[in-house]
């Protein structure tokens, strides 16, 4: 799951070819919890030369009753940090909580509730406005979330050490080891 064939294709054609994988992350979404506000990882940054992208694995079916992604395909990955949160006042980082003012900004674009099954992958822009939604069954609904830097560049969210030990980095097969060769070096956070 971490190299697949068609994602590491299509990423390192974005990212070149020593992009690196910062973290990966389990999202799994119980029965009774509560639909995250909408959010983004990260702001868009001041090139369009893209910096990252979060790739989303499900380990089974993310259908529209069991907690799917949500997203903002509006161009909500180009917004701009400045004018979103300096301008505007808005913060675009609550995940965890309601966040009304922000709510009330992506209720005036579309949105799309994305189902996935097993084998799919999603490639998203870290600054794509997004959110987890409410699962409507009682089977836990887990994604996998793996996300990848360009040469040089990561992110303070996440770190290593959570996902990956010295011993199990050694196991990994060299095509997959050097992903993670820079994040035990820490590059220039952006």
């Amino acid at each position: 799951m971490l190299a697949n064939p068609f994602a590491m294709q299509l990423l390192r054609g974005m990212l070149g070819p020593n992009y690196q994988c910062k973290f990966v992350s389990s999202d799994t979404c119980l029965n009774g919890a509560e639909i995250q506000s909408p959010h983004r990882e990260m702001d868009p940054g001041l090139s369009w030369e893209p910096r990252g992208y979060v790739v989303n694995v499900p380990l089974h079916r993310c259908d529209l009753d069991n907690g799917p992604l949500e997203v903002w395909p509006c161009g909500s990955h180009l917004w701009r940090d400045d004018v979103i949160r300096g301008q505007l006042g808005f913060d675009d980082t609550v995940q965890d909580g309601r966040n009304p003012d922000f709510e009330w900004l992506a209720s005036l674009f579309p949105s799309r509730r994305v189902a996935l099954d097993p084998g799919d992958v999603l490639i998203r822009d870290p600054a794509l406005m997004h959110r987890g939604t409410v699962n409507h069954t009682d089977r836990p609904r887990t994604m996998l979330a793996i996300c990848y830097f360009r040469d040089g560049l990561t992110h303070n969210y996440g770190h290593l050490d959570l996902n990956l030990d010295r011993e199990l980095y050694e196991g990994l097969a060299p095509h997959v080891r050097h992903l993670f060769s820079a994040a035990l070096e820490e590059p220039a956070t952006v």
